[in-house]
């Protein structure tokens, strides 16, 4: 099974398999019967292509395109596809995350990506018609090819393996301080000790709900193909 263009989703149990081409203004000529979903007996993942990349209006960068596989709450509203998420930071024990993955077709040398999980958090664990709930974004950059990356600060580890943090007001990343060796297909990260990291650290409020997650690439300017052979999520001993 696939599904190919804007906005495209394959839902499977409480996760969302969606193309995501948020990052796509009006002005950039794709086409959407090459930017695909796809559902298969040995897995499911997405295809790309990405060749003029342009800025959103009003812009200067160009923002990347995140096919992906989402799970939980979206921090705006309009879907909430797992009944463990939001889930109040203070909460978590413990949370892990793993994921055996494959290029079916590989970026070239010279495109600009990264492979990596998006997490939203936010104030409130349901959104109202009256306010809107404040967000702010982590990720964890389990890859990355031709992204240049401000200077790092701090250098945080999870128990096993070293990330560099980029913080701004919002937003924080987590970029994997050494990249995986040619062959290595498979990842596992302790998301609980980055999230106590920056709780610790006033980044973010224990208070606050994790509402989302997400494993896809983000992609400035590539063509190429992912399939998912396994992801879990454990959260508090349980896999959802």
């Amino acid at each position: 099974m696939r599904v190919c263009g804007k906005n495209k989703v394959i839902i499977i149990g409480t996760r969302r398999l969606q193309t995501n081409l948020w990052g796509i203004p009006d002005s950039e000529q794709i086409d959407m019967a090459k930017n695909c979903a796809i559902m298969c007996y040995s897995g499911y993942g997405w295809k790309w292509d990405r060749q003029n990349p342009k800025p959103l209006p009003d812009q200067t960068y160009t923002a990347p395109i995140y096919p992906d596989l989402t799970t939980g709450s979206s921090p705006w509203g309009g879907y909430a596809s797992n009944p463990n998420l939001p889930v109040q930071i203070s909460e978590i024990n413990a949370l892990e995350f793993n994921v055996n993955y494959e290029y079916l077709m590989m970026p070239s040398s010279d495109d600009s990506l990264n492979f990596a999980y998006d997490m939203w958090v936010v104030d409130k664990p349901i959104p109202d018609a009256e306010t809107l709930r404040t967000k702010k974004e982590i990720m964890i950059w389990v890859n990355r090819q031709n992204v240049p990356m401000p200077p790092a600060v701090a250098q945080v580890s999870d128990g096993v393996n070293l990330y560099d943090l980029m913080a701004w007001e919002n937003y924080n990343a987590f970029i994997l301080n050494v990249l995986p060796a040619e062959g290595v297909n498979s990842h596992t990260v302790n998301v609980k000790a980055l999230i106590d990291y920056l709780v610790d650290h006033g980044y973010i409020p224990a208070t606050w709900y994790l509402s989302e997650i997400a494993l896809g690439n983000e992609i400035w300017k590539s063509a190429g193909r992912m399939q998912i052979r396994n992801m879990t999520i454990a959260l508090n001993g349980n896999k959802i």
